[in-house]
């Protein structure tokens, strides 16, 4: 097995920094995209709000214990179990807008991106 030899600059913690920080800014804009389109509020507004409020509610719990997640973990791990979340997000607005009746599905999601 071939190791590929990256130049120094892309192995420095600065970088590593930088690319998280782009990737961090780039999901805001990300997450307000995907709730704004299709069944992420446009067909049930009271629905919307309560997956939105479970899901700040859950960001709120999770602030608290994921620094010691983070260091049990490692960033790398804890980053990736982040992102699982907007998959199940995004599936779960996909199902409400095409199946329908399944509000139940988008609270929890909310509840897991959280």
């Amino acid at each position: 097995m071939a190791v590929i030899k990256l130049p120094a600059i892309y192995t420095t913690p600065m970088t590593q920094i930088v690319l998280v920080g782009i990737t961090c800014f780039a999901t805001v804009g990300m997450f307000s995209a995907v709730s704004n389109l299709g069944a992420g509020g446009t067909q049930d507004v009271a629905l919307s709000d309560e997956s939105q409020g479970v899901l700040y509610g859950m960001f709120a719990l999770a602030g608290l214990i994921s620094g010691g997640i983070n260091n049990l973990l490692g960033p790398k791990l804890t980053l990736f179990i982040g992102t699982l979340g907007y998959t199940l997000y995004v599936g779960a607005l996909w199902c409400l807008q095409t199946q329908g009746g399944t509000q139940w599905f988008l609270i929890f999601a909310g509840a897991m991106l959280g």
